[in-house]
């Protein structure tokens, strides 16, 4: 018997052995008492990928009969969508609570990573040998044992509490059930907790704390809502949702919330007047604990480069495209605006962008940068010299020659 099967067995046993002696034990878990009696329990629970009783706990028979357990069958494909066939998830069970230790037993994990329903139903060597007792027969325990997956009508039937939509087809209306797919909402439970809870996770919150850099780093979600299915009884729900403890997540699913920041038109300077630092308060947050780690070497001073000072540079250009649409742009007074800005401002002088006059304002923006550093850090702020000026001009001029066209 293999090992998975043997340890289902032995915890059951000992669960039983509170209540019962253990001959009765014994007698109960006998593979040709136990296996008759939990395939016949087995069309007490159905397989679905999206169970309706997530929409209502008594939606599982309605007056036409049981209501369709739900298998979605997709392929997986490329299009970046979450949905059923692009994630590897088990399916879901409802039914009786009674009968869920049937659920547990076919959903074992066998050497192969497959369950042994899966083996079962391909009529493995394992389920063969398992399966092999004399009290009953191969296939009426097979057949047993798969009513779980078998859906017991030709026609599909829905139930008037499960959330109906009509939508339209050609001159016609086609009835739409709405469900949730549970096996992905608890596959995404699952990635969450170990984004917020793992271990790695706790280690670099804890050096956060500390203000000390950490190689992994952690990240957060904001704005989850947990919702919670079953009140005291999520077994009612279904399989995944008790193990669960009835609680799932909800990701905020709002349009954006978009401010409109008026641009603020230079009369004497651009730096000074039209970019505020707080704008880029993060992010110059973050390039100061790059700098702190007293650490010149390549890769260190590569990411900060990348992900923070260019990052800010594309920022302020993406500002000066937008200025240069402004229509307002056009009648406000600039006689007191550097003429090398002025250039790059206004359309009107773009017949005199050149090297020379990008390179001053390169100059001018590194300044600008250190400037900003050390406003939003105050006396945190590190010492950045003639060396870092010049490294950020050099920056900007071999990565950023034609940003300013």
């Amino acid at each position: 018997m293999h090992e998975a099967i043997e340890s289902f067995f032995e915890k059951r046993k000992e669960e039983r052995l509170k209540k019962k002696s253990k001959e009765e034990v014994e007698e109960e878990f006998d593979l040709n008492n136990w296996l008759p009696s939990a395939a016949a329990r087995a069309k007490q629970i159905a397989l679905s990928s999206h169970p309706c009783t997530f929409s209502h706990p008594s939606a599982k028979a309605s007056s036409a009969g049981r209501t369709t357990a739900i298998i979605a069958e997709s392929s997986k494909r490329d299009d970046g969508f979450v949905r059923t066939g692009n994630l590897d998830v088990s399916l879901d069970a409802l039914g009786n609570a009674a009968a869920l230790d049937v659920h547990s037993f076919l959903n074992l994990q066998m050497g192969d990573g497959r369950s042994l329903l899966t083996h079962i139903e391909d009529r493995s060597e394992i389920a063969k040998d398992l399966l092999k007792i004399p009290s009953a027969s191969f296939d009426n325990l097979r057949n047993g044992f798969l009513e779980m997956k078998s859906i017991s009508s030709d026609i599909a039937i829905t139930n008037s509490k499960i959330k109906q939509v009509y939508f339209p087809v050609d001159n016609s209306y086609h009835l739409l059930s709405v469900l949730r797919p549970s096996p992905i909402l608890y596959e995404m439970k699952r990635r969450i907790d170990a984004i917020k809870f793992s271990d790695v996770a706790k280690e670099a919150r804890e050096a956060k704390k500390r203000n000390e850099a950490h190689d992994k780093g952690f990240i957060d979600l904001f704005n989850l809502t947990v919702i919670g299915y079953g009140g005291t009884k999520p077994q009612n729900i279904s399989v995944q949702n008790k193990n669960n403890g009835g609680k799932a997540y909800l990701l905020p699913s709002l349009p954006p919330s978009v401010r409109t920041r008026p641009d603020r038109l230079p009369k004497k300077d651009f730096f000074r007047e039209s970019i505020s630092p707080w704008q880029f308060k993060d992010d110059f947050k973050s390039f100061h604990l790059q700098v702190i780690q007293n650490n010149n070497g390549f890769r260190t001073r590569s990411v900060r480069d990348e992900n923070f000072i260019l990052h800010i540079f594309d920022q302020v250009i993406t500002d000066i495209y937008r200025l240069r649409e402004d229509d307002v742009w056009q009648t406000v007074s600039k006689s007191g605006v550097p003429h090398y800005q002025r250039v790059f401002l206004d359309n009107k002088f773009s017949e005199e962008r050149d090297d020379e006059l990008r390179e001053t304002f390169f100059l001018e923006f590194s300044r600008w940068f250190i400037r900003s550093y050390r406003k939003i850090l105050g006396s945190r702020a590190c010492d950045l010299g003639d060396e870092d000026l010049r490294h950020i001009s050099k920056l900007i001029r071999t990565r950023r020659r034609f940003a300013l066209r």
